[in-house]
């Protein structure tokens, strides 16, 4: 119930800091992807995770628990990618290279 409520809160919190041609999506587990359609430039990417990190580091208060969130982002333009498969992946490698580092941080793939 808990773990419900604590994806819910994500999905909610992703999704405020997107635009109407944005799209959030939950991968499976507690991954989820965002393709920002309206952003183009590296500079624009950064600006976005730091605040997407900002965002999500709030705890979550359910009941009486206050729920810390540990987040970790890849991040990849499509200007590097042959396919959205090829994206996805390059994403995914970031977002993994990212967890080794630090929680409540962003890689992008280059």
């Amino acid at each position: 119930m808990v773990g419900d409520e604590v994806l819910k809160e994500m999905a909610n919190r992703l999704n405020s800091r997107t635009r109407k041609d944005d799209f959030v999506a939950r991968l499976g587990g507690d991954e989820f992807a965002i393709i920002l359609n309206s952003i183009t430039k590296v500079d624009q990417l950064i600006v976005f995770a730091e605040n997407l990190i900002k965002c999500c580091e709030t705890p979550l208060y359910y009941q009486d628990l206050s729920i810390q969130f540990s987040f970790s982002l890849g991040i990849a333009l499509s200007d590097n990618a042959s396919s959205p498969e090829d994206l996805i992946s390059q994403a995914n490698q970031a977002m993994y290279k990212a967890k080794t580092l630090q929680h409540h941080w962003y890689i992008y793939h280059s």
